[in-house]
């Protein structure tokens, strides 16, 4: 159990949990995330020495042409689920998915006009660093809560993901979730936190706790 309180972090390495060896070509890559029952900020390094993309709008599915971080959250309980997409030129598409079979089909240009959204729940930058390119976001929970806010504690599901390009156009890819198979849409692999306002004293503000 890893567990982050609101001046801390969790680390979550990215990895291929579902081989045994590493694919030729893997580059390491890590995201912390923190946060309270507000907003989850996160910030991923990866390493990358020639970070590349051809997309040139945010209505093309940035995966198809060239390196993305991607995050996916959801609340436990609710089917439907976000998606978003970073590319190392700053773009950055967001999919907002009915429910967990809704994304199958999906694999050109032309089928993502359904489920595409407002980028909004999610304010990100991308950056450069010595080693390659990351992205700083922050993911603002109150804008996505579910309908019965009743709920107590809360509980989010959410994974980031890598598409990382080669020179010679394969692609590796990689996961922060334990992923059984490589599919980024497998839930049930998704890290959960458990997001809860802990008791307050006099003077201060409700501290939420954030567990893994």
């Amino acid at each position: 159990m890893i567990s982050a309180h609101r001046l801390g972090a969790v680390p979550l390495p990215l990895r291929q949990a579902w081989r045994r060896n590493k694919q030729a070509g893997f580059a390491p890559g890590k995201v912390c995330l923190w946060g309270n029952s507000r907003r989850l900020t996160f910030s991923a390094q990866l390493n990358d020495p020639r970070p590349w993309t051809r997309a040139t709008h945010t209505r093309q599915l940035l995966c198809l042409y060239g390196d993305v971080l991607e995050l996916f959250f959801g609340w436990v309980g609710c089917d439907e689920y976000y998606e978003f997409h970073f590319a190392p030129n700053g773009l950055v598409m967001a999919l907002r998915w009915p429910n967990r079979s809704s994304y199958r089909g999906v694999s050109k240009d032309e089928d993502l006009a359904p489920f595409l959204v407002p980028p909004d729940p999610v304010s990100a930058r991308v950056f450069s660093w010595s080693e390659g390119w990351g992205v700083e976001g922050v993911i603002h929970l109150e804008s996505l809560s579910p309908e019965d806010r009743s709920r107590s504690p809360r509980q989010l599901e959410i994974e980031f993901a890598r598409y990382d390009y080669l020179t010679d156009g394969s692609k590796v890819i990689s996961s922060t979730a334990p992923l059984r198979r490589p599919c980024f849409h497998r839930r049930q692999d998704w890290h959960r936190f458990m997001l809860k306002k802990a008791g307050t004293t006099k003077g201060q503000r409700n501290r939420p706790s954030l567990s893994l």
